[in-house]
Order: C-alpha cells, then structure tokens, then sequence
C-alpha cells in the first residue's frame, strides 16, 4: 500500500483487504485512476490543498458506491475511473484550480 490515494480508498472503506490482494484491481488503479488523481491534485493547487481536493473526492464517491446484490455492478475500478474522469471534466470546466 505504497501509494496515499491507495490508504485514502481504504480510509473510507472503499477497497477492502481482498480488493488490495486482487492484482487486477489494483494494476487497474495504479494504471488509469490514480493519474487522474494525480491530474487533479495539480488543478486542485498541488501540495496539501490538492491532497484536501482528491480526499474530498474520494469520500463523496465512497459514499455513493452501492454495489449491486447480483454482483454485475460490483467493479470498483471502473466506478472510481468513471467518477473522477467526470470530476476532471467538471473542474476543468468551471476553471477550478487555476
């Protein structure tokens, strides 16, 4: 659990101890949710008022996760994916951060 945005997720709840173990997840992270992250840490003015930004983030969508009892919703990376690609949108948008 090297990375910050891996312990905020956890924090919250949001992956559990399985979801670290589960390689696939966790590359998909690593690969396409995190540099996002990183993407608007950089809008959100960088340092901590970024890190305040991203943490922000992730706490609003950990608390509107709501997995499906069937299990064909349950993919976490791809909700977190779509949800901070949406959020880069709309900060770039309202020209927060800059």
């Amino acid at each position: 659990m090297a990375s910050d945005y891996t312990k905020w997720l956890t924090k919250v709840l949001m992956l559990s101890p399985n979801d670290l173990m589960n390689q696939k997840l966790m590359i998909y992270l690593y690969e396409h949710v995190y540099p996002q992250y990183d993407e608007l840490k950089k809008l959100g003015g960088g340092g901590v008022k970024g890190n305040h930004k991203v943490q922000a983030h992730i706490c609003y969508v950990s608390n509107r996760w709501t997995p499906s009892d069937d299990g064909r919703k349950n993919n976490k990376a791809r909700y977190l994916d779509v949800a901070i690609a949406g959020y880069l949108v709309q900060v770039k948008s309202e020209g927060i951060g800059k």
